[in-house]
């Protein structure tokens, strides 16, 4: 049978996998769940607004509001949005057109995994790597994960590497380019590449010093973009840029109250071990990481490729190392690390096959039923749980209705509800403002049940409780503050 029936093979079982359950709604508890609804908001906003309005960056505001309302999300650079928001203008705004996008970047990366493998190997080498990679649980999970970080960033990192190996120097800018329109990882690869060059292939010095170069003047480029779209925070998400955003992540700087509706804070050095521990046994699985262990030793003795891999693997631990608090809040963070892991473990595979086809064909059909299971009922888990709040509020107001809220509410409510939210209205006075002077006719202010009311908050509950009915919905109160109306802006 050849190798190109072998991948195709591979190919279509990862697809069948990353593909369960694809038009499942956006779950209230997972990343998943928060960044499908929050990235499928963005881009339906690109099609809402157009590019011209939006100045191609990410709008995170709900329902139609005026330019001047807009908030946009410039920690990440606006890549994802805008591949989701040609997804949703060819098939349509749903959950499945959304998912799809990363769906073709991890197949492409299965692809790439093959090619690097087959290249520094052996073709058994990329038949074992793309096997893995297809069925590992971190790629069933997160194959499909609505995230800059992720799939789309590992495909061109991948891409860099197989075209910097083939010498194509021109392709491995471009991937350079593009990737880097996603998300910030690909610039390690940048100087991962640049390093491997000064060291192993003298002759690539002039393309060394280009792409660190290259990815300089891009990270310089955006931050001066980002500072156009929203001078003043009030016009950020969370009122925070990205160079901020890098010193909470790295654990340098950490604000409890800096995600709204979490409170995080700076994990002891067991408690970030152990989760990660706990992340890496569920979605690697121990005898992976013994494989690629063994992997790495037979590759540091005698591998011509050795020192490829080696960029590989340091790639994906360069993400948790300088990151260690996204790493602990984030499981798929880690998934940079799955293509070096896969390489590695399908050089100890080849080795088995060498010596015990019988006791490999053994362990690869387990490992494989235990890839299937540990990804699939994830997934399952995510299954049961829907938004219920965001397609209420959906039904229940007209467009240009609105809706106060004490605290921020789930990403998840916000995108199905489409309409526009001011939460963190705690006090009288911003609720009177917001009541006689917002563009919205806001019809319900929303308080959580289970919230105990502080002695700032107090005047602002005898005022609703004396002044507005009131009746339940899930985990809320909900204060009626305005009659049913077609409503709209304000005049």
């Amino acid at each position: 049978m050849s190798s190109r029936v072998v991948l195709a093979g591979i190919l279509a079982a990862g697809a069948l996998l990353r593909g369960y359950a694809i038009s499942r709604p956006w779950a209230p508890s997972d990343h998943d769940g928060w960044g499908g609804a929050f990235y499928s908001n963005i881009a339906r906003n690109y099609l809402r607004y157009g590019l011209a309005e939006t100045k191609l960056a990410p709008v995170v505001t709900t329902g139609r509001v005026p330019a001047e309302r807009h908030v946009y999300y410039l920690t990440h650079p606006p890549f994802i949005g805008l591949s989701v928001a040609s997804s949703f203008g060819v098939f349509g705004e749903r959950e499945w057109a959304a998912r799809v996008v990363p769906l073709a970047f991890s197949l492409g990366s299965v692809v790439l995994v093959y090619a690097i493998g087959a290249s520094v190997g052996s073709r058994a080498v990329g038949t074992w790597a793309a096997l893995l990679a297809a069925f590992v649980p971190m790629g069933i999970v997160y194959g499909a994960h609505v995230d800059p970080q992720g799939p789309p960033v590992t495909f061109f990192a991948l891409a860099m590497v197989e075209s910097y190996r083939r010498r194509r120097w021109r392709l491995c800018l471009a991937a350079l380019l593009v990737g880097a329109g996603f998300d910030w990882p690909v610039h390690y690869m940048s100087a991962l590449l640049a390093v491997h060059a000064v060291l192993a292939r003298g002759n690539a010095r002039r393309f060394a010093f280009i792409l660190p170069v290259v990815s300089v003047l891009w990270v310089a480029a955006f931050l001066s973009y980002a500072r156009y779209v929203a001078p003043t925070p009030e016009r950020n998400y969370l009122g925070k840029n990205a160079v901020e955003s890098f010193s909470f992540w790295s654990g340098r700087e950490v604000d409890p109250k800096r995600i709204p509706g979490y409170r995080i804070l700076r994990p002891s050095v067991l408690e970030w071990g152990t989760r990660l521990g706990r992340y890496y046994a569920e979605l690697f699985t121990p005898p992976l990481l013994l494989l690629a262990l063994w992997g790495a030793v037979l590759v540091s003795r005698r591998h011509e490729g050795a020192g490829l891999l080696l960029v590989l693997a340091l790639w994906g631990v360069l993400h948790v190392a300088l990151f260690p608090m996204g790493a602990f809040v984030h499981d798929y963070w880690s998934d940079y690390l799955t293509p070096a892991l896969c390489l590695f473990a399908a050089v100890s595979a080849e080795r088995l096959a060498l010596a015990r086809t019988y006791v490999l064909a053994v362990l690869a059909v387990g490992l494989l039923g235990l890839f299937t299971y540990l990804g699939l009922s994830r997934i399952e888990r995510s299954r049961r749980e829907e938004a219920s709040l965001g397609p209420w509020l959906n039904r229940t107001l007209a467009p240009g209705e609105g809706v106060l809220s004490l605290l921020p509410l789930d990403v998840r409510d916000t995108y199905y509800a489409d309409r526009p939210f001011k939460d963190g209205v705690n006090r009288v006075q911003a609720f009177e403002a917001a009541l006689r002077h917002g563009d919205f006719r806001y019809r319900y202010f929303l308080v959580p049940r289970d919230f105990v009311a502080d002695r700032p908050e107090k005047p602002l509950f005898q005022l609703v409780e004396r002044t507005y009915p009131r009746f339940t919905f899930g985990g809320f109160f909900v204060y009626e503050l305005a009659q049913p109306d077609t409503g709209g802006l304000r005049p």
